[in-house]
């Protein structure tokens, strides 16, 4: 077990793998193996030791806890003892606050020893706590913390990308596709939306049925990879962040980790000729280039929309050259969450 008391490990007598599952902040499962799926559907016993029934709650005890809502399905019994909503889970800070019964969150440290991490190792970097907005960082050094490049770091310097948490995103999002209500309904009637959990969990595809729009990318919680997306039709109906907000949405949503923002985005394979033509030549991280690529070219006003949809502002920019398909183009933004999060 971690420090959450998940069950993260099962072995039979001879210390043989029957299944082994780490686990995303709010309950949702990262990654799992088995032996056999046969023997991986009797786990019961999961995130933070609790046993999770056919529907896919846990029982603490007083309430039941639905990790896709990260939230209780039943009210404080105690009332507001632990805040105003009722239906908070932990505080809304998972990393640092355990649940033993259904109740209020306590600190792990107080109510465990240390254990193995709980969390993989890209989720430990970095934070967002609703209440504070305050960015945490595992390694205080100057370039951890202002975006120096890690040769400059040493070599006790590990770069693990980071990720933030909005916790009133689903609100943010519901007004989003309330104010587009008309792109939302084509994004949502006449797409086919291609999401293989099992074989790439983390990539959609979303095809519109006048056979000429596709958008493929990938979301995971640190980083998204914004790959292929054509929109040869020209259509005005709807917009490229359109369907990024419901591919978004998506992914998190079956995978468990719905409201964690990352700290990169990637354009890859970026071979629109007029955003080539304007980064030629720039030296990659500078605020000029982060200027141009956002308000001058096609690819970077797509993208800011997008970071403006989900409350998040660029830092940095980067463009990689391609070195097989020169000039064809990777650019990787360092991302954030704007100060204080509005609806």
């Amino acid at each position: 077990v971690d420090r959450l008391r998940s069950s993260t490990l099962e072995l039979d007598q001879q210390g043989g793998l029957i299944s082994q599952e780490n686990y995303y902040p709010f309950g949702g499962t990262a990654w799992w193996a088995a032996r056999s799926a046969v023997e991986a559907k009797y786990k019961t016993v999961r995130y933070s030791g609790k046993e999770r029934d056919a529907s896919g709650l846990y029982y603490y005890g007083f309430r039941y806890y639905a990790p896709w809502l990260q939230r209780w399905i039943n009210p404080d019994p105690a009332g507001d003892v632990d805040g105003l909503n009722a239906y908070n889970f932990v505080s809304n800070n998972p990393v640092m606050l355990i649940d033993k019964d259904g109740r209020v969150g306590e600190r792990i440290a107080a109510a465990y020893a240390p254990n193995e991490p709980a969390l993989p190792s890209y989720f430990k970097d970095t934070y967002l706590s609703e209440a504070s907005n305050d960015q945490v960082t595992a390694d205080a050094r100057a370039g951890a913390l202002w975006n120096d490049p890690p040769r400059f770091l040493g070599a006790g310097y590990a770069y693990a990308p980071a990720w933030y948490y909005n916790a009133n995103l689903q609100q943010r999002i519901d007004l989003l596709n309330e104010r587009s209500w008309m792109s939302h309904g084509i994004v949502t009637t006449l797409f086919n939306h291609d999401h293989d959990t099992v074989k790439k969990p983390y990539e959609i595809t979303s095809r519109h049925w006048n056979n000429v729009d596709e958008f493929t990318n990938t979301y995971t919680p640190e980083k998204w990879m914004i790959q292929s997306n054509f929109k040869a039709s020209k259509s005005n109906d709807y917009h490229a962040s359109d369907v990024i907000r419901y591919q978004y949405e998506t992914v998190s949503k079956s995978l468990g980790f719905f409201g964690v923002l990352p700290s990169l985005v990637e354009n890859q394979y970026v071979m629109n000729t007029k955003t080539l033509s304007i980064t030629s030549g720039l030296e990659s991280s500078t605020p000029h280039l982060l200027d141009l690529y956002l308000n001058e070219t096609p690819i970077g006003k797509g993208t800011s929309i997008s970071l403006t949809e989900f409350q998040m502002e660029a830092m940095w920019v980067q463009r990689q050259i391609d070195p097989v398909l020169d000039p064809i183009s990777h650019f990787t933004l360092g991302v954030k969450p704007i100060n204080h999060f509005k609806l």
